[in-house]
């Protein structure tokens, strides 16, 4: 339905698909990435995210890149990808969502 909304459902790769592709991606290889390459990974989900226009999703993936710039491969990865996850099936242009799954992330890492 997103697809539609968005103008790409022609069958092509769309931008939710695309970024739901990255998000599988990371969480497949992330526990044998190098600090320096799953940083540029996740900085380049953020690019495709924020040019896509899926602004919770562009969040997400900022807070993430921060997370791994601060931390590298010991940040917390998981929930921000399981957040990223949730973020990619929301209202594109909803940023407000994006806030509020960064925050249900810090509840989860505070435990």
């Amino acid at each position: 339905m997103m697809e539609m909304a968005l103008g790409h459902g022609d069958g092509g790769p769309f931008p939710p698909a695309a970024v739901r592709a990255r998000i599988d991606a990371l969480e497949r290889d992330f526990r044998i990435l190098a600090p320096t390459e799953l940083g540029r990974r996740v900085n380049a989900l953020h690019r495709l995210a924020r040019t896509a226009g899926l602004e919770p999703a562009a969040t997400l993936a900022a807070g993430l890149a921060d997370a791994v710039a601060r931390h590298g491969r010991g940040a917390m990865i998981m929930p921000y990808l399981a957040g990223l996850r949730e973020a990619a099936c929301c209202e594109p242009s909803d940023s407000r969502a994006g806030d509020i799954l960064l925050a249900t992330i810090g509840v989860r890492l505070a435990g």
